[in-house]
């Protein structure tokens, strides 16, 4: 039986550094948890996005907050 040949899937090429940026951050309105409990930032998860108004591009910047109970371990 041939082995299965997984499809490559390509990636996208990273926005230009030159291109000016704006950050728009998207914060949880609570950082308490269902439980009670304080949640802890552990990470940011950003995505870029190109935009383009008439004659200007910009990067827009959008982070995400990305937390949990400080009760639970790491994984």
């Amino acid at each position: 039986m041939p082995a299965v040949e997984e499809k490559k899937v390509p990636k996208r090429a990273p926005l230009p550094a030159n291109l000016p940026r704006r950050e728009i951050r998207h914060e949880p309105d609570s950082t308490t948890c269902a439980c009670g409990c304080q949640m802890k930032r552990v990470g940011e998860d950003v995505a870029e996005k190109l935009d383009y108004v008439p004659g200007v591009f910009t990067v827009e910047r959008h982070i995400q907050w990305d937390g949990r109970p400080h009760l639970v371990p790491s994984l």
